[in-house]
């Protein structure tokens, strides 16, 4: 892929992050997707999900995608993309919805560079990667890669990042996806840390930084463990100034840069409400999480944040 290629135009501008997340984590099974920039007001879509969804911006529109419900008559689960339709602040609903034949237990990954729309996805074990002009239609190509927790995608550079955990050992792995214009070819450059996470990670470039963030597991029974962040400063071939915070999550992290500043999104333990706050540095040392925001509404899967 060309510097060119990977050039992302960003005209959105948000206040805050506008966040996405699925059900209202209460007792009635309720999947739908909801919306909110910083949660100020929330809709609920007509859409339902049995994970959490993704976001990017992509030819100066937000882009979701997202894995359907399971039904009696289907029993699987297909991946889907649309347009999310917004007025102001205010969410109108969506547009261009397409299904793909492929199927995912997992959440997806979805990245926009330049004028391209990238989709990555776990099968059942191996990674897959998509690349569209037009967010209809995908040229597809499956990784030797495996693993099952659903990947995540970051522009980085002239670069694309996808990560991922291993398949039996949680092992966090970075790498660059390889090809030219709507052509993969692979992932290349492999890097396998020594940190391990039940969840999936979350990425974002940061000031000529590759970020990270991934939770480790304290309690095997609730799978609740601590917000870990580290970042790479030569293009993800190592991976240092590695911080816990005391912030702890069972779903994992999500991570986007907003208006000049890392924002790191979760739910809380316990109570499953939605938190969001941004990332403290002190010179090149991560010192923490500020500014916390804690709301009312709750979802028991990980939410997907998106900034301008």
């Amino acid at each position: 892929m060309s510097e060119q290629e990977l050039r992302a135009s960003s005209a959105i501008t948000f206040t805050d992050p506008l966040m996405a997340w699925t059900g209202s984590g209460s007792s009635d099974g309720n999947k739908k997707i909801r919306f909110g920039l910083a949660t100020d007001r929330v809709y609920e879509s007509n859409e339902s999900s049995q994970q959490g969804p993704a976001l990017c911006i992509y030819r100066d529109q937000v882009h979701m995608a997202w894995i359907d419900e399971l039904t009696v008559a289907r029993q699987t689960t297909r991946l889907c993309l649309a347009r999310v339709v917004l007025n102001g602040r205010q969410f109108r609903g969506f547009e261009g919805k397409v299904i793909l034949n492929d199927e995912s237990p997992q959440p997806p990954a979805l990245a926009s560079v330049g004028n391209l729309l990238v989709l990555a996805w776990t099968d059942y074990d191996h990674l897959n990667i998509a690349i569209s002009t037009d967010g209809k239609t995908f040229a597809k190509h499956k990784s030797h890669e495996e693993n099952r927790l659903g990947p995540a995608l970051c522009p980085h550079g002239n670069k694309l990042f996808i990560g991922w955990n291993g398949l039996f050992n949680n092992l966090l792995n970075i790498a660059i996806v390889e090809g030219s214009g709507t052509t993969i070819t692979g992932v290349g450059n492999k890097v396998t840390l020594q940190d391990a996470s039940p969840r999936g990670l979350a990425m974002a470039s940061f000031k000529g930084k590759l970020f990270i963030a991934w939770q480790n597991e304290l309690n095997e029974r609730t799978h609740e463990g601590n917000i870990h962040l580290a970042y790479s400063a030569d293009d993800g071939r190592t991976f240092s100034h590695r911080h816990v915070s005391n912030e702890k999550c069972w779903r994992g992290a999500s991570l986007c840069v907003n208006k000049g500043n890392l924002s790191v999104a979760w739910n809380g333990v316990g109570d499953s409400r939605l938190n969001i706050a941004t990332v403290q540095m002190s010179g090149n040392d991560i010192t923490g999480l500020a500014g916390k925001r804690t709301f009312n509404d709750v979802s028991r899967l990980r939410p997907a944040i998106v900034g301008a």
